[in-house]
């Protein structure tokens, strides 16, 4: 299914993303001709909002954002593997 496509996925998945032949792009979500992935879970939501967006209009994903209260905020900046402290990625098994 990504086969010769640019994709993302979780970060401990990226690896596995050139063994269905595809390209990891580095971002939270990735939209490649007729393919869409997203990276993790809170960017499913962005993901969400990116079809909203695409299918419908942009005012309409901004209305289901704001009809979600989506204004992420988060409280630590360890929500990726290059702003999580190396003791917080060794816990986590990397």
């Amino acid at each position: 299914m990504l086969q010769d496509y640019k994709a993302t996925s979780h970060w401990t998945m990226h690896d596995f993303l050139s063994s269905f032949g595809s390209k990891h792009i580095k971002s939270r979500v990735v939209d490649d001709r007729n393919r869409i992935t997203g990276a993790g879970g809170t960017a499913g939501i962005d993901l969400a909002l990116h079809l909203v967006a695409r299918l419908c209009n942009e005012k309409m994903a901004q209305a289901v954002q704001l009809a979600n209260e989506y204004d992420p905020q988060p409280p630590f900046h360890a929500g990726t593997p290059n702003t999580a402290p190396l003791q917080v990625l060794r816990w986590s098994g990397q």
